[in-house]
């Protein structure tokens, strides 16, 4: 936005200036009845082309915005000339005449509130029926730069330059930002990263095929739940999980080094460790911690004491805190899904996801409550409306299943495990049906109206930087 004067050379302006310079040269309040003499002087403002007709004490009822201060310092001034937008600041003076600031309908909020920066006009002036949105929308900008904040050194080096550790934390975490050096390198590095991810969580997918245990295939899917129990003899645990898992299976600790080595280097070249922790980085670590003392605690067991069972005859304790560390540590393994949410920065879809169920956790926290109260009122209901049919073989036969049955109900899940079998009870099914449909479906519909609006939002954003970068290629 710039700004250019032009003299006109009216007759008198000694006059007018004077009663301009003693009408605000006082602490006057905003609202203040200048002399008609003074108030009377024509201003024409030219936005882009646009002229617009102001007079001086029009203006000055806010002297402390731009235009006010252009007419305090040159008075004599008839004609001013603004790069701008004509369509907002029609809504600018109208504020100098109305005392009423309301954004224009198709203007970007964030435009607005640039404009109004330059105009030196507080926020604060724009009426409640705009201010809302105007927050929303700023709202909805912290959160999606939350997304887009980096990590960066507080200080540089002598030079100038940033240390060479953020450079390889910018390597490891953020292949498109730009610091980031070698970024096709560091892209391959986090698509393989990416695969690594999945082929890993998938890991436990295999390890759970019965006829993969062993060479001979005799474990069977019904076998299968014996090789979890906490009677299992270090015989049983040697048999079951050492000699009979599979290569897929084994492999899988090497992985787990591999994202233990990783999230350790992210840490030690991190420029910020406060700040690591309040990133998805923090939950990879401590993933990495607790798969490692999983370890610990399972080495010993298969080093020492699986090796010679015959000097220790009383460690069947031991295997079985074993065998369950090694079931916690690939279990937790697959949490190591929440890595890919720090792609979001990349995928916007992603983004839009995760700041849709920010926004949205109240409602979700509400529907959680609304349907435990309605399990707990419905459940007893439920069950002693078919009270006459308990003990005739029906699964429906204490209130804890009908707990159970409400809730299948009330999620429009219907798994049909349980059902009554009385007049009664069908009647206490169908008020179970309706409300299950009224308390599931108020909070969702907001949740989606969430999701509209952040969706509508992203697309601003994505316009609005298209447009900066087209700019950007245009101008010399």
């Amino acid at each position: 936005m710039a700004v250019g004067i032009a003299s006109p050379g009216v007759a008198g302006v000694n006059t007018v200036e004077a009663l301009v310079k003693e009408a605000v040269s006082h602490d006057l309040p905003k609202k203040r009845i200048l002399p008609q003499s003074a108030t009377a002087k024509k201003i024409i403002i030219n936005i882009s082309g646009h002229n617009f007709v102001s007079t001086v004490g029009t203006l000055l009822k806010y002297p402390e915005s731009r235009l006010g201060k252009l007419v305090q310092k040159e008075p004599s001034r008839a004609n001013y000339f603004f790069e701008s937008d004509a369509e907002i600041f029609r809504e600018v003076l109208n504020f100098y005449i109305s005392d009423e600031l309301h954004c224009p309908k198709n203007v970007c909020y964030s435009n607005f509130l640039l404009h109004l920066e330059f105009w030196e006009i507080d926020t604060e002036a724009v009426s409640n029926c705009c201010f809302q949105d105007m927050s929303e929308e700023k709202e909805l900008d912290r959160q999606f730069e939350y997304f887009n904040k980096k990590l960066k050194p507080k200080i540089k080096n002598a030079d100038g330059d940033y240390p060479k550790s953020y450079y390889v934390w910018c390597f490891l975490t953020d292949p498109f930002g730009k610091d980031t050096k070698f970024k096709a390198g560091a892209k391959v590095y986090a698509l393989c990263y990416f695969l690594l991810t999945i082929i890993s969580g998938l890991t436990m997918a295999i390890y759970s095929v019965p006829s993969l245990w062993s060479e001979t295939g005799g474990l069977t899917r019904n076998d299968s739940a014996q090789l979890f129990s906490l009677d299992m003899s270090c015989e049983e645990y040697l048999a079951q999980w050492i000699k009979g898992a599979p290569k897929s299976a084994t492999n899988f600790g090497y992985v787990t080094f591999i994202f233990a080595a990783e999230i350790w280097l992210r840490f030690l070249t991190c420029p910020n460790k406060k700040q690591f922790w309040k990133t998805i980085h923090g939950v990879d670590m401590i993933i990495s911690i607790i798969e490692f003392v999983c370890f610990a605690l399972t080495a010993p067991v298969v080093m020492i004491i699986l090796t010679d069972l015959d000097r220790y005859p009383e460690s069947d304790q031991l295997c079985v805190s074993s065998m369950v560390a090694s079931v916690i540590r690939i279990a937790i393994g697959q949490a190591r899904y929440f890595r890919l949410f720090s792609y979001a920065y990349v995928y916007s879809g992603l983004k839009i996801l995760l700041i849709t169920l920010y926004r949205s956790w109240k409602e979700i926290l509400l529907l959680v409550v609304l349907l435990a109260m309605s399990v707990l009122i419905f459940g007893p209901l439920v069950y002693f409306s078919i009270l006459n049919t308990v003990g005739q073989g029906l699964p429906l036969n204490s209130i804890p299943s009908a707990y159970w049955f409400v809730l299948v109900t009330m999620t429009t899940v219907g798994y049909g495990d349980m059902y009554p079998t009385t007049v009664p009870g069908y009647l206490a099914t169908v008020v179970v049906m309706i409300m299950g449909l009224t308390i599931t479906a108020l909070p969702i519909a907001i949740v989606g109206g969430n999701f509209a609006v952040v969706y509508e939002h992203n697309k601003k954003r994505e316009r609005a930087e298209s447009d900066r970068k087209q700019r950007d290629k245009l101008s010399p």
